[in-house]
């Protein structure tokens, strides 16, 4: 069976981190699966690349080709071979910013399956979208291999991200007030680069554009408590919404409407690996999807922004909270790790009749 990674090289002034196929292509190495690539790309080991260009690339003879994200940022079209019946299945795999991603893309909707990360029951995707998840990567579990046991922690809260979205302000100053009644916050932010990392770290946090910090997660590990907000507000774009949007009234009903998309981060997958009790907001309450999902008090604190008093409860109760902490560490291991999300997929290309049965690691992933 061939399997073609399409990617783009590593561009040092934009990043270019096309870490949703990344997983894939771990969990897929993982199970003794070969693929090519059209370039190569990813090397935090030196000289070692995950995708390995081949010569001689052939997409038509190929079983199956898998694009990322960042392929119409630097291409102005997909090959002529998507969306033909007599070439190979193609996978798009969708982890963009915004509301109307790459599925939103008429060449993309060729494509016979579409993975969807930041996925919403509250908006619509083409039939062959289904939910998919940043995950637990390789780079991530290299440093969160063991953790302490939660009750060992430091009675803080590592509050810490990149990008100011909208949610994770109004979470931050809604919750905040609630969370200094029980621990600390540590609000440090790590610079994008540190000097005296090893090799393998300056490699990943540069290859990353700033993303991997050891420093961070070895916080993480220390602490018991993980921020992990996202997320940007937007109209459903539903007839009700276009219909209240063009009567230029009831707006206070079509701002109650409001959904919240790109809501999936690192962070997330951070602080669940790290045992940490994690805080995002409630997935069932705001229609989030994932391929498996976490339950609320379980695996995460689910937070409702209309009633954060709700949270006040549950934080005085250790023996809990310790067991959220470790029950979501198990959980993304089993259900997120590059294995997991390689055999997943395999599950999905044999329920659209792609043949993958003679594939290393299939029966594992049937199973």
């Amino acid at each position: 069976m061939k399997i073609i990674f399409y990617c783009d090289p590593y561009s040092a002034s934009i990043g270019n981190f096309q870490h949703d196929v990344i997983n894939i292509a771990d969990g897929l190495r993982e199970l003794g699966v070969v693929f090519s690539s059209n370039v190569n790309y990813w090397d935090p080991e030196e000289g070692d690349y995950l995708f390995k260009f081949e010569p001689q690339l052939d997409p038509g003879p190929a079983d199956v080709v898998i694009f990322n994200s960042c392929y119409l940022q630097n291409h102005e079209s997909l090959p002529s071979f998507v969306g033909n019946r007599a070439g190979p299945f193609t996978v798009w795999v969708d982890s963009g910013d915004g509301q109307f991603t790459a599925f939103s893309n008429s060449e993309v909707q060729r494509c016979d399956l579409i993975l969807k990360s930041h996925y919403s029951i509250n908006q619509q995707y083409p039939r062959q979208t289904v939910p998919w998840a940043f995950g637990v990567s390789t780079r991530i579990m290299r440093h969160l291999a063991s953790v302490s046991p939660w009750i060992l922690r430091d009675n803080v809260m590592i509050i810490n991200y990149r990008c100011n979205h909208p949610v994770r302000l109004d979470a931050d100053r809604l919750l905040t007030p609630i969370f200094e009644r029980h621990f600390k916050c540590d609000r440090r932010r790590d610079p994008y680069s540190q000097d005296g990392m090893e090799s393998y770290d300056e490699r990943c946090c540069r290859l990353s554009h700033g993303r991997h910090m050891p420093s961070t997660l070895r916080r993480m590990q220390a602490n018991r408590y993980g921020f992990a907000f996202g997320g940007e507000r937007g109209f459903r774009e539903d007839l009700l919404d276009k219909c209240l949007g063009r009567l230029g009234i009831f707006e206070s009903v079509r701002q109650s409407r409001q959904i919240v998309y790109q809501w999936d981060s690192w962070r997330l997958w951070e602080s669940l690996l790290a045992g940490c009790v994690t805080f995002h907001l409630d997935f069932n309450k705001y229609g989030f999807r994932l391929p498996v999902m976490p339950t609320n008090g379980v695996h995460y604190l689910g937070v409702d922004l209309d009633n954060p008093e709700q949270v006040d409860a549950v934080l005085g109760d250790e023996g809990t909270l310790a067991k959220v902490s470790e029950q979501a560490r198990q959980w993304a291991l089993a259900h997120y790790s590059p294995k997991a999300v390689a055999q997943r997929l395999l599950r999905l290309l044999q329920s659209r009749g792609v043949d993958v049965g003679a594939l290393p690691g299939f029966q594992a992933a049937a199973d």
